[in-house]
This record gives C-alpha cells, structure tokens and sequence, in this order.
C-alpha cells in the first residue's frame, strides 16, 4: 500500500558555507522561543534554507555567499512574521533579537468564525478562520522541519495489516518493524500532479496492484490549487471545550477524480495541532465509501518540540476488477526521541 512510512538508513551532512546567518528568536517579554521555525531565502539569488530554533531561541543558518536575504518565522501559538531584508557579508551577520507577537483568539473569535465558510483561497470565512489556517500550517511546517532536522533521532514502529474478505487467515499482522523517520508519515506526490491525477491513480505498469492512494501533506494542503478548490468550515458542532474542529472538503465534485475531505483538530490555548483526520472523496466504482484515508496524532515531547507520535493510514486492496477485496493498514507510533 503506498501510504507508506519512511525510514532513513544513512544521514549526510548538508552543505557548508563561510557565510552564516546567526540570530535569537524572543516574544514580547524577551524570553527565548525554541522550536520556532526560521526560513531564509535569497533577495538576489535562488536560495532557501529553514531550521528550528533551539531551546534557547538561537539558530544558524549558513547561506552560500555574500548578499541580501530575507527571513519568514514562524512558531506554534504566534503569529508568523516576515523580516525585512537584510544584508549579508562576507564572514556572515548576527541580527538583532527577532521578536514574534503571541497569537490569541478570544471564545468570541471563535464563535463569530463558527459562521463562516471559505471557500476558495480568495477569502470568505474572515480574518479568524485565516489565522486559524496559519496556526494549523505553522505546526505542521515546524513539525516537518524537526523532522528534517533531526529525524535521524526519532525512533518508531510500525505495523503492517493486511485484510483480505475472500481467505478463511484473511488477518494478516507483519511483525513490528523498528526504524528510524526521515519524513511525513503520509506519502504524497507534488500539488500540481495531484490536483491533475487525484489522490488515487492506478499503476499503469501494474494494473493488477490497484491503485496508488495519496494522502495530504504539508505540501498539499497548503498549496495554491487545494486551498483554492476545498471549502474549510470551523465546525462548532464537533469542537470541544479543548479542541477547534477546522474542517475541509472539496468544494465541487470531478469526474473521475478521488479527493480527500477531513478535520483539523486545533487547541484553543496555544492554537498547536493536535490531530488530523481525512477520507478519500469521489471513490471509484467498485471501492466502497471510507475505504481509504487516515489520522495523525501530535504532541509535545519533553524537549518542548512538538511532533507527530501516533498514526493510522488505511486503503484497499483492489482485485483485477478493480473492486475491493480487502484492506490495508499501517499503524506507526513513536516510541523513542534524541537526547537533548
């Protein structure tokens, strides 16, 4: 089944440079933010590099030569920010200390956006239900960076189930699997291949293997074309006292088309993401409603580092009529973290 986890065997050092960008991330009082992420890109030159501050807000990022950069932050419970281009020299700069403002949604806030539909990037849904999107994006792109940053680290299992209607042993359990992540637990392929494909597309070079199911990562749910063809709804019905349910679905049908829908659980005090769930939508004939998605499950380890530690990805097993036979599933959790 390609909804897959990613393991890493060997990990290689990145590219070093005599010009390094160091500086500190701090809030309004002055106190550190670790775990907040800071992305960097060239003004004049194709360039872009990211990394997690440190429990002490600090970072270093390396840039390939003199020149002028610009810098985005961005950390769970603030509000993203973008920092005014600046000039680098030769040897490298230290900026001054990055302040990022607190992101804070009142019970009215919430209340008010609970109306609200947004459909289509261009708006709809008001300022709250944006700030919502930022704060869901942010765990999600400080996740995938620690994830980039450090994954070597982080230990997980795995386990593989295979359930097939037509065989009397049809469980199958594989043993548990030890390894180490390297990348979102959810496999996906690029935006723009995606919004032409579908979430599910059958091997051409194996048509007897079914299909290939897709779920959505960071970069999809964030893109031009999903944010511009999916309708996002807080959703008060099933919002909890602890948990803002921001839900998504596509906005019109495509023939021949599998998209996804699903909810973004968001907790109300820090505004971090706590749980992801998604279906596939628009299945094919034959596969039979809720057959196929997942949920990840996020929270934050001792570090201060907020992370994925469980989650379920399933799909179908498809027969030559491409009709469903079964089922597989992938169960991953994470059962170890770096020192430090």
């Amino acid at each position: 089944m390609p909804l897959v986890l990613l393991f890493v065997m060997l990990a290689l050092p990145g590219p070093v440079w005599g010009q390094v960008v160091r500086g500190r991330v701090v809030d309004g009082a002055g106190a550190p933010v670790g775990h907040a992420l800071v992305q960097i890109r060239g003004d004049s030159i194709t360039f872009s590099a990211q990394v997690v501050t440190t429990a002490s807000g600090n970072f270093a990022i390396a840039v390939p030569q003199p020149g002028r950069y610009t810098a985005r932050l961005a950390a769970i419970g603030f509000e993203p920010r973008a920092v005014a281009a600046f000039d680098t020299p030769t040897g490298g700069r230290r900026l001054e200390d990055l302040v990022m403002t607190r992101a804070v949604l009142t019970l009215q806030d919430i209340e008010v956006v609970a109306s609200f539909t947004r459909c289509g990037a261009g708006g709809g849904g008001g300022e709250v239900l944006g700030r919502l999107l930022d704060a869901a994006r942010t765990s999600l792109e400080v996740m995938s960076a620690t994830l980039d940053q450090r994954g070597s680290g982080f230990r997980v299992s795995a386990i593989a189930r295979r359930a097939v209607a037509t065989r009397a042993d049809s469980l199958i359990v594989a043993d548990t699997v030890m390894g180490t992540i390297v990348a979102w637990p959810i496999q996906s392929i690029d935006p723009d291949s995606i919004a032409r494909v579908g979430f599910a597309v059958l091997q051409p070079l194996r048509p007897d293997a079914g299909r290939e199911w897709y779920g959505p990562d960071l970069r999809v749910l964030f893109s031009e074309w999903f944010l511009a063809s999916h309708c996002f709804l807080v959703d008060g019905a099933v919002s909890t006292d602890d948990l803002i349910a921001l839900t998504f679905a596509p906005s019109e049908r495509r023939g021949g088309i599998v998209d996804v829908a699903g909810v973004l659980w968001i907790e109300r005090g820090s505004l971090a993401l706590r749980r992801m769930t998604f279906v596939h939508r628009n299945l094919p004939r034959g596969i039979p409603a809720g057959s196929a998605g997942g949920e990840m499950h996020f929270a934050i380890l001792p570090s201060g580092a907020w992370m994925p530690v469980e989650w379920r990805l399933f799909a179908p097993i498809e027969d030559g009529d491409e009709r469903a036979r079964g089922v597989a599933e992938r169960i991953g959790r994470l059962v170890a973290i770096p020192e430090g």
